[in-house]
């Protein structure tokens, strides 16, 4: 096995090309011929226990070649990283190689490429100065509530009349008496107090999101990073593979997606870099935070991450369907482990920020006498409840 190092000075990357000769290929195919056999089942042979001979009539070359190709390239990759002494480094590794194109019998050539750990600079964080928005409702907020909900009300009421229908149109009682019927309030006051606690809340979320993003923004702004190009390419794919699993929720492709919209895989990566870029800078500022102030994971908070990613993923009879299972093997692996690790480490520091930054009362409604009568049986919750 021949390697070829080169440190791209300005994409802050190492590439490695390796070659490996017919003679070292032969070992990875027959593991692949081994391991591919190991779930074949061929009648009047047991399990595992099948022949060379009568295994390779039953095992499509391609399927064959790609496994050993697969296990020569993982092999090189770490013996590289052990030749290298490299412990550490950021994302994903981009492997290149033309599986097509590969024949046993003839040198195999492949590269791959790592993004080298970044120097990160921190600016002074206590000179970072991002205004809050200040919270407001507005009456005409608490109207559009009114209009919304008595809306839902009337769709209530009309179900429940269908059948009660005079000169054409169905008969609605006034909002209050709505109210009564179907939630546990009784006045329009009382609505309406309960319509400002929610519309409160929610615009107390909104700018909380719009602020954080600002706060990192604005930390970025003031640090030093020197991001790997590699490193950009890896987010970006990382946000294509976000928008491709959303789309599966809705049993449409990436590939349909793109074309009712009018464009290519290509084009709609290259939408992604700005964000991909700013994206990679406050990872690497997150992290640079997280190890100056010492926050760490515990394997239990990893174990809480991955059932709340799998959640979504369980069918009625509380097993895990097919995109879940793929995904739970990913997250089992020491790569996902990192993964969910990395996530809530930034999480963490996100968390820790937002505390420094936000005021303590930023949020807080005015001491105000609020109406909480008790739920009556049937009846349905109401904003801000």
């Amino acid at each position: 096995m021949e390697i070829q190092k080169k440190d791209n000075v300005v994409e802050h990357s190492l590439s490695f090309t390796v070659t490996v000769e017919p003679v070292e290929m032969k070992p990875f195919v027959e593991k692949a011929k081994s391991k591919l056999g190991q779930g074949l089942k061929i009648a009047g042979f047991r399990k595992g226990k099948i022949p060379e001979q009568v295994l390779e009539q039953y095992l499509a070359p391609h399927e064959l070649l790609t496994e050993a190709v697969q296990m020569v390239v993982l092999h090189g990759f770490r013996e590289v990283l052990d030749q290298e002494k490299i412990e550490e480094f950021l994302g994903r590794p981009q492997f290149d190689f033309d599986i097509d194109k590969f024949d046993p019998e003839q040198t195999f050539t492949y590269v791959f490429t790592i993004a080298k750990i970044p120097e990160v600079i921190l600016g002074d964080l206590d000179k970072v100065d991002v205004p809050m928005q200040e919270v407001a409702v507005t009456d005409e907020d608490i109207k559009r509530e009114r209009e919304e909900f008595e809306k839902f009300l009337h769709q209530m009421e009309q179900q429940q009349q269908k059948q009660e229908v005079l000169i054409g149109k169905t008969v609605v009682p006034p909002f209050e008496e709505l109210l009564k019927k179907y939630t546990s309030l009784s006045t329009t006051e009382d609505f309406e107090e309960n319509a400002h606690r929610a519309v409160h809340d929610r615009k107390v979320r909104e700018n909380l999101n719009v602020h954080t993003q600002n706060l990192l923004d604005a930390i970025v702004a003031v640090s030093e990073v020197k991001l790997p190009k590699v490193l950009i390419d890896i987010e970006v794919e990382e946000m294509v593979d976000q928008v491709r699993s959303d789309l599966v929720r809705y049993q449409v492709t990436l590939e349909e997606y793109l074309e009712k919209k009018g464009t290519t895989i290509e084009a709609f990566r290259a939408e992604q870099l700005p964000n991909a870029e700013q994206r990679a800078k406050i990872k690497l500022v997150l992290d640079k935070i997280a190890e100056g102030e010492n926050i760490t994971v515990l394997d239990s908070e990893i174990d809480v991450e991955k059932k709340i990613m799998l959640a979504p993923y369980y069918d009625k009879h509380q097993k895990l369907n097919h995109v879940g299972k793929e995904l739970s093997k990913k997250l089992a692996t020491p790569q996902g482990k990192d993964y969910l690790k990395k996530n809530i480490r930034r999480d963490k520091v996100v968390k820790f920020l937002l505390k420094k930054y936000v005021p303590k009362d930023f949020g807080k409604l005015p001491k105000a006498t609020v109406v909480k009568p008790k739920a009556a049986k049937g009846s349905i919750e109401l904003p801000g409840k």
